[in-house]
């Protein structure tokens, strides 16, 4: 009887253990899946405080006001349009003559002489720059002169232009809200010359008098340039040629003629910039 009793007493006491541990196990299962579950709470309320993060900065940088690039500290990659109205308070028109009978020249008979124009002329032109550089830029223009009457003779001249040229400006001399650029630049290239001569008689045959389709153009001037407004100074610069054919009595007379004319313009511009 002693025996079944120490069994019986050894059954339960193991029995006993056993409910203790699986309790203890199951008590330390439930612990841990509530670690899980605070962990996760955790990780996704740092996920939702750091999108929350993200978000506002993206919002707050987006409302701030980048301020715009200094345009006038870097002109390479940039190309220009320049319109501009010319008034030229001064102009020259000088020739050299050297006459011809029956094709021979007479050296005593060669005039030279100049004469200024009357009142003010006028021009439109346009011009297309790009720059390579910072400081340098190289493009091409048009420009027409309006007819101008020159004193003493009855003579108009107007030409329509087109050039090279080749502009060269500092950095900015003013301040970021007033950018103030000095250029220099000039100009190469051919004109249309209108050269209109009053009707000459000679014996009563008209003299023939003709001009070359095309003359050589040079320029050079300076400026500023004050935000989108330009202001220069340009000197130009025409080389024409002419001729004259008439007769008198028996003799063929001809000439050789060849013209300079010279202006004086002051240049109001305002250009476009990409």
């Amino acid at each position: 009887m002693k025996k079944y009793n120490i069994v019986l007493i050894a059954v339960v006491s193991f029995f006993l253990f056993f409910i203790q541990q699986a309790v203890a196990q199951a008590e330390s299962a439930v612990e841990s899946r509530e670690l899980l579950k605070t962990e996760k709470r955790r990780r996704n309320t740092d996920q939702k405080i750091q999108t929350w993060e993200i978000k506002t900065a993206i919002s707050s940088a987006s409302r701030k006001t980048v301020p715009a690039p200094n345009r006038t500290y870097r002109v390479s990659d940039r190309s220009q349009l320049n319109l501009r109205l010319g008034i030229s308070p001064l102009s020259v028109l000088s020739y050299e003559t050297d006459v011809f009978v029956n094709y021979v020249k007479l050296d005593s008979l060669s005039i030279k002489d100049s004469f200024k124009g009357k009142g003010i002329g006028f021009e439109l032109s346009a011009d297309l720059t790009d720059y390579p550089a910072e400081n340098f830029g190289w493009g091409g223009g048009l420009s027409y002169i309006a007819p101008r009457k020159i004193n003493d003779i009855d003579v108009s001249f107007s030409a329509l232009n087109m050039y090279g040229l080749v502009k060269v400006r500092t950095n900015n001399l003013g301040s970021d809200k007033i950018p103030v650029l000095l250029y220099i630049v000039s100009h190469l290239g051919f004109s249309i010359p209108f050269l209109s001569f009053q009707d000459v008689y000679i014996e009563g045959e008209k003299v023939n008098i003709k001009t070359s389709p095309f003359g050589l153009l040079l320029a050079l001037g300076t400026g500023v340039e004050i935000q989108k407004f330009t202001i220069g100074l340009l000197y130009q610069v025409f080389f024409l040629s002419g001729s004259q054919d008439g007769s008198y009595n028996q003799y063929r007379l001809s000439t050789d003629d060849r013209y300079i004319y010279e202006l004086i313009t002051l240049n109001l511009g305002y250009k476009f910039e990409w």
